[in-house]
């Protein structure tokens, strides 16, 4: 029997790295089920308002099948989310052994793989977290590392890595909201346009507050 905390499948036999027998097909249907009714579901309603007699009666199901997979609803969400987690954290692994690939281009790309089913995770919260929160670990690791050999002030790398991470999710759920594929050039088209656009309001904001205080006599005068 495999370890449920790993291995996403509950109560089925492993012989040679592979499922073997008509019992375990079967458990392996099963839970693939119950999966894709939970995201089905997840696309209708909030997490907070889905029941597991939700999941049973879009499944077809009993309860006695569904406990046989997961302990509750959060056991079920924390156990897709680890997946996704696990997939990405293999994509960044990669990463490291070739230096070559984009690393976030490869997150993305790994993401729309399962697209359907990150969409449905990404807001879902539960006692341990939810799936942002493993994002966050990630890519907030991601770009230390990357800052490491500036020697910058720690306290400056970890608010630019909230930044990163604030900047890379939008994108990435722009991208799986609409299907397309994802590009780093994008990505830096649009941040460079945020701060083109923020430049301009500052110079304005500059240029209008002395002009304020001239009219109201509130300019400072120097003693």
């Amino acid at each position: 029997m495999t370890d449920r905390s790993n291995s996403g499948y509950a109560d089925a036999t492993v012989t040679s790295g592979r499922f073997t027998g008509r019992k375990d097909l079967r458990v392996l249907k099963t839970d693939r089920l119950i999966r894709e009714s939970f995201i089905t579901l997840l696309g209708e309603k909030s997490y907070e308002r889905v029941t597991v007699q939700d999941i049973l009666d879009h499944a077809m199901i009993n309860r006695k099948t569904f406990y046989n997979h997961y302990r509750d609803k959060d056991d079920l969400a924390v156990r897709m989310m680890d997946g996704l987690a696990d997939q990405l954290i293999a994509g960044a692994e990669r990463f490291r052994q070739d230096p070559t690939q984009e690393h976030f281009t490869m997150l993305c790309n790994a993401l729309l793989g399962r697209r359907n089913e990150v969409l449905a995770l990404w807001e879902v919260h539960t006692s341990v977290g939810g799936f942002r929160d493993r994002l966050f670990d990630l890519l907030v690791g991601f770009y230390k590392r990357l800052a490491m050999p500036t020697g910058q002030d720690p306290a400056d790398t970890e608010r630019q890595a909230v930044i990163y991470f604030n900047l890379a999710t939008a994108q990435m759920h722009m991208v799986l909201q609409s299907g397309g594929e994802f590009t780093v050039p994008e990505l830096m088209r649009d941040v460079q346009a945020v701060f083109r656009v923020l430049q301009s309001q500052t110079r304005l904001f500059e240029m209008t507050v002395p002009a304020a205080q001239t009219a109201t006599g509130t300019e400072e005068r120097p003693e």
